[in-house]
């Protein structure tokens, strides 16, 4: 097998609320991924999907790629990172400009089309993260996935821009910042997700994706094999860990140990006869409840989690007409009863969603909570490898100035 060359390597880092993310793969041409190094590590610092701490998140990250980098014997100097929070929002936009060689529509041409989608007025403290394109008209021909190489004098485009809060995006690319690391594209969780775990006809017939994470639930509807819209419901595991901690007199850290070894969403499941064991806060004795409390707890959490994204995707299209049903990703993914409930709430047909067409040797990339990062990776690959440079997005030439300046204040960081 050929050597992989050191211009396909992809450096990938998920930041997610509840933990930290590194992968590192050298990506083919068919852009399937070989997973090299993979580091995680708790976060601190981050709360909702957004920064609350630069410096703990900045420590948060820099164990995760030690990690990576290690496995990897590759030094991680720039990087592709996931983005999520409730700011994010998705505007559908329609752009069109002239062929310059009709005999022949070039990446040039697609380009300009996209390029005067741009005109999005947004609020001061807003900006355009990134475009991506949904389909192409070429002489009003409807439904082009790549117009390149096709005769036409007229080039119309279909797009979603994904915008932000301009504050979390930039204390974002701090973060990476003070570790030396460029940023060298943000990719939306839900995306990057659906990048990773979905398959092609399910884009195509149209789907859900629901990335449960910690502090938000990443939610990306794929139609006609692109995302048609996506949206971010503040809610998430931590939530849950939050009401168990309260409904038991129990600390954080307890709540979530408990949810893990005895936690179900499902009221109808049988529960196990064993009891839930636990510490009380501020007690040195340990308590017991029925499992079936536990779960009276968690339900109503995750059943509003459901509730909240399926009034959201109402707005834009009945589940109906979604054949492909819903694919949960994220840590929450794993909790037992959460399919059970979410096809009660959303009625239609649920799965849940792992990396696809990724090889390696290490388990930590094969679950549904890695779907994020490896998707950041396949995300990137697709553009890594891709013949024409992208234009140069707004927040890219912000991120710029950011990461210039962070050097200039944290280059005496060092994290212990």
């Amino acid at each position: 097998m050929a050597r992989k060359t050191e211009r396909n390597i992809i450096n990938a880092i998920d930041v997610g609320t509840s933990k930290a993310l590194a992968v590192i793969a050298a990506a083919d041409e068919q852009h399937e991924l070989d997973v090299l190094g993979v580091g995680v590590a708790d976060t601190e610092g981050m709360r909702k999907g957004m920064v609350t701490d630069i410096d703990r998140v900045a420590r948060s990250i820099y164990r995760a790629v030690s990690a990576a980098e290690k496995m990897a014997q590759h030094a991680v100097e720039a990087a592709y990172i996931s983005v999520t929070g409730a700011h994010l929002t998705t505007n559908t936009a329609h752009g069109v400009t002239s062929v310059m060689n009709p005999h022949s529509i070039t990446a040039e041409d697609t380009q300009r089309a996209v390029e005067s989608t741009r005109g999005l007025r947004l609020p001061p403290d807003k900006e355009i993260i990134d475009i991506f394109e949904q389909e192409y008209a070429v002489d009003g021909h409807e439904g082009i996935r790549e117009p390149v190489g096709m005769s036409g004098s007229r080039l119309d485009v279909q797009v979603q821009i994904l915008t932000g809060a301009s504050a979390p995006i930039h204390n974002l690319v701090k973060c990476l910042a003070r570790l030396d690391i460029s940023v060298l594209g943000l990719i939306p969780s839900a995306m990057a997700s659906g990048e990773a775990a979905l398959n092609d006809d399910e884009k195509e017939i149209g789907v859900v994706l629901m990335d449960i994470g910690g502090g938000a639930t990443d939610v990306a509807l794929y139609k006609r094999g692109a995302m048609a819209h996506a949206f971010v419901i503040p809610v998430g595991g931590d939530h849950i860990d939050n009401d168990i901690a309260i409904g038991l007199s129990t600390s954080i850290g307890e709540a979530r140990r408990i949810k893990l070894k005895y936690g179900n969403a499902d009221p109808q499941a049988d529960h196990d006869a064993q009891p839930v064991e636990m510490r009380l806060v501020g007690r040195e004795e340990t308590s017991q409840v029925p499992q079936s409390i536990l779960t009276e707890i968690i339900h109503p959490r995750v059943e509003e989690i459901f509730e909240l994204a399926l009034k959201q995707l109402e707005e834009k299209e009945p589940m109906v007409a979604i054949p492909a049903g819903v694919v949960l990703t994220g840590g929450v993914a794993h909790l037992p009863g959460l399919a059970r409930v979410a096809g009660d709430v959303m009625r239609t047909h649920i799965r849940v969603g792992a990396p696809r067409g990724v090889r390696s040797n290490h388990e930590k990339v094969s679950g549904p909570e890695h779907a994020t990062a490896v998707g950041v990776a396949r995300c990137a690959a697709l553009r890594h490898i891709a013949p024409a440079e992208p234009p140069v997005s707004l927040w890219q030439r912000a991120a710029s100035l950011v990461q210039r300046a962070a050097r200039g204040i944290f280059k005496e960081y060092n994290p212990g």
